[in-house]
């Protein structure tokens, strides 16, 4: 009796101890800026004009690098590179962007995107102007101000899907300069 008794207390303590998955999968929890890793490439963009289209022919190549805090905009003739925070705790959750010159410096005010996961798809949505936050993850024409209500904030909504691709290691050429 006393055997078993050690024995379940033995089992029940180690259950406890044990660290219990919380990802899908059964792995422990990721972060979302460890999710973020890697390279993003653009499956659909609604600017308005159509609900989930894929990617206008000027961003069907763009790609969307996150490496440690930094994001680097691939396009197939220039490179923007920016730092980046995530604010986790807001909802809907931001991820705050600050342009980087080519000495690494800030060169901008900061840009504030929406963002979600849609399982393995990025869902963001990015405001067509500067000082702006969307608050939806739809697409917005922006800039009506009606009294008594909040100004909307013009914005894209995409879906980005993680590329089966290395980052470029190049260092990002002068904005606007073709190769």
């Amino acid at each position: 009796m006393r055997t078993a008794a050690l024995l379940l207390f033995a089992a029940l303590t180690a259950s406890a101890c044990q660290k219990k998955p919380d990802a899908p999968g059964g792995g422990a929890s990721v972060s979302d800026h460890d999710r973020l890793q890697g390279v993003w490439m653009i499956e659909s963009a609604d600017d308005g004009s159509q609900s989930n289209a894929p990617p206008p022919d000027d961003m069907k190549d763009d790609r969307l690098q996150f490496e440690g805090d930094h994001l680097t905009i691939v396009g197939p003739r220039d490179r923007v590179r920016f730092s980046f925070a995530l604010e986790t705790s807001s909802d809907p959750k931001a991820i705050v962007l600050t342009e980087l010159g080519d000495d690494g410096r800030p060169q901008s005010e900061k840009s504030e995107w929406i963002y979600k996961f849609d399982g393995d798809v990025l869902v963001v949505a990015v405001p067509r102007e500067a000082g702006g936050r969307p608050t939806e993850f739809r697409t917005r024409s922006g800039s009506s101000e009606q009294p008594g209500r909040p100004r909307e904030i013009g914005c894209t909504a995409m879906r980005l899907r993680k590329a089966d691709e290395k980052p470029a290691d190049v260092p990002p050429p002068r904005r606007g300069s073709a190769k």
